[in-house]
């Protein structure tokens, strides 16, 4: 009996807060559909009513749809709020770092997101990884890895102990195991050194040469495609794309 109530809590701890610990933010959609603005709207709707009542595990599900399906800034600030009621400060630092880089945010939002966002801030890690980062996956702990770009990246973490893997096809993978405090910055300098397999690789032969008549004679059929590519393209934009939709802030 005791191995059952053991078992039982442990799931009940694994589909808890490490399961949510998980979640990343959805991609918004570059021009909604009307249809699914209509959802949005629904969704935020019931998200309010959930937040009044203080379900917030049910409003947070219902922004996350909202936000999903449109985009909206005012979606993806309530589910910052909702995120830190929760008092998930990574989630909510996250949403409101997303928020707070739109240039077209109205002031309004602005002004309430940035007081939120310096709290919230003071309650999290931050990992700055410097290095070529380019086509490699950085996993913190447990949770799904997500991709890099560039020379440098921030990844927001709960305050403790942490493990973060940066992988790269070919490279070894780049391992720091620590611990980061509430407020704390560490820089970390990536580096993914080539796999012995790749080290030992032949290098492939010079074929410059060969492909520069077929370039010379190719010039002309590419300068001939681009000017039809480019007729079309032009025309296309002619028709605009269609104005997103905005939730007002209650």
């Amino acid at each position: 009996m005791q191995a059952i109530r053991t078992m039982a809590l442990l799931a009940a701890v694994l589909s808890g807060p490490l399961a949510s610990a998980r979640a990343q933010l959805p991609d918004p959609p570059p021009n909604a559909p009307r249809a699914d603005v209509l959802r949005a709207r629904e969704a935020f709707l019931r998200g309010m009513e959930f937040a009044g009542e203080q379900r917030f595990e049910d409003a947070r599900r219902e922004f996350v749809h909202s936000y999903a399906l449109s985009g909206s800034p005012v979606a993806l600030f309530n589910l910052a709020s909702t995120l830190r009621s929760l008092e998930r400060h990574r989630e909510a630092a996250e949403a409101l770092e997303r928020l707070l880089a739109d240039a077209g945010l109205e002031a309004s939002v602005r002004a309430q997101a940035e007081p939120m966002y310096a709290e919230v801030a003071a309650r999290v890690g931050r990992l700055r990884l410097r290095g070529a980062l380019d086509g490699a996956t950085c996993r913190v702990d447990l949770e799904p890895p997500r991709r890099l770009e560039g020379e440098a990246s921030t990844v927001i973490v709960e305050p403790g102990p942490h493990e973060l893997v940066v992988e790269r096809h070919g490279a070894e993978p780049f391992t720091w195991t620590g611990r980061v405090g509430a407020g704390e910055a560490l820089d970390l300098r990536v580096e993914l050194e080539p796999t012995s397999r790749e080290r030992d690789r032949p290098a492939a032969p010079d074929d410059s040469g060969l492909w520069v008549g077929v370039g010379v004679s190719l010039g002309a059929v590419l300068v001939l495609v681009a000017i039809v590519v480019g007729v079309v393209l032009d025309a296309e934009a002619q028709l605009g794309p269609r104005t997103p939709f905005v939730l007002e802030l209650p």
